[in-house]
């Protein structure tokens, strides 16, 4: 297994550790994914996430305090997109390689 698969497999660890706290915030899924592998790149410490949010859980404050308790658990800047808000130019790429981390009542 390659590093960036270890990391991974770590942080999706992480985040199922944390589960309910995520849930409080109105997110039923993060999805993970590896922005370098787009027409633009973030720095290594950096982190794109995308999330989903419950029905009537998507708001500002939500997401805002979803992304700080992220980056307070990670020591990692987080950038945090809702699907609604991709890029034309990356959509496909992001929604083709997109792993997610479901958070939702059923998924435990």
């Amino acid at each position: 297994m390659n590093s960036y698969l270890r990391k991974r497999e770590k942080l999706v660890k992480l985040l199922r550790a944390h589960a309910t706290t995520i849930r409080r915030f109105g997110a039923l899924r993060l999805g993970l994914f590896k922005p370098g592998g787009h027409a633009y790149t973030r720095p290594a410490r950096d982190l794109s996430m995308l999330v989903e949010f419950a029905q009537g859980e998507k708001s500002y404050h939500n997401f805002v305090h979803l992304m700080c308790f992220l980056e307070d658990l990670l020591h990692k800047e987080v950038e945090l997109i809702t699907p609604d808000s991709l890029s034309p130019y990356i959509r496909s790429s992001v929604l083709a390689e997109v792993q997610y981390v479901s958070f939702d009542e059923q998924a435990g």
